[in-house]
């Protein structure tokens, strides 16, 4: 057996190693991506909740958790712009408007180097292709679809 021949074996065990920690890697990040989105989400249903009932219990003062008071939030890797919309919506009883969609969306690192039409027309485009989770309630306002309403206080599912 010559050099090559150990070598090539060598090589070949060492790829073998390489790849399946590679595996091992790429499946936790992935859970950890999937972990960080149940965050994202329960936090985002903390503060639509907390607002809620901040506004239940004080309707003239405005609630102390506002959309967007901590952009981090919502920018986790594996959120979409939808998913971000969601989020935000859920915070302010479940519909917002463009305007605050976008600018927390630029907050969150996913519209970059838009102008604000462009900007606008990406938002209104990925919320119109999912009307099961999301529909136009104004002139640039879109809400949730009752379904991904969260409960109120009382426990309905309207806001």
């Amino acid at each position: 057996m010559d050099s090559s021949e150990d070598f090539g074996g060598w090589a070949q065990k060492q790829l073998e190693t390489l790849e399946k920690e590679d595996h091992v890697l790429a499946e936790q990040a992935r859970e950890i991506g999937v972990k960080r989105s149940r965050l994202a989400s329960q936090i985002a249903e903390l503060r639509a909740a907390a607002t809620m009932y901040l506004r239940w219990r004080s309707p003239n003062q405005r609630p102390s958790i506002p959309v967007g008071e901590s952009k981090g939030a919502y920018a986790t890797p594996t959120m979409t712009i939808a998913d971000i919309a969601a989020a935000v919506m859920r915070d302010q009883g479940g519909q917002a408007a463009a305007r605050q969609l976008i600018d927390v969306l630029r907050g969150a690192g996913k519209l970059t180097g838009s102008d604000d039409r462009t900007a606008y027309n990406v938002v209104a485009a990925t919320l119109d292709r999912q009307r099961d989770r999301f529909k136009k309630v104004g002139r640039g306002v879109w809400g949730l679809t009752n379904k991904l309403l969260p409960a109120a206080p009382n426990g309905n599912s309207e806001p």
